[in-house]
């Protein structure tokens, strides 16, 4: 089995980004390829440039 990833993110609490509100908790996928969640991650962030406390990663899944 391939890897798969994963788009997750939300607003986050502050500036430290310690912890993210649970009402705006996101995790998009999975995503067969990094290429296809990179394009998901960069719709996300564009949609928020206007909130500085809102960011969004591309997390990997391990293969089994």
């Amino acid at each position: 089995m391939n890897a798969r990833f994963w788009v997750v993110g939300g607003e986050y609490a502050d500036i430290l980004f310690r912890e993210v509100k649970p009402e705006t908790r996101t995790a998009l996928g999975p995503f067969g390829d990094y290429v296809d969640a990179l394009d998901a991650w960069t719709k996300l962030t564009r949609e928020s440039t206007a909130h500085a406390t809102v960011r969004f990663t591309i997390a990997r899944e391990a293969a089994a």
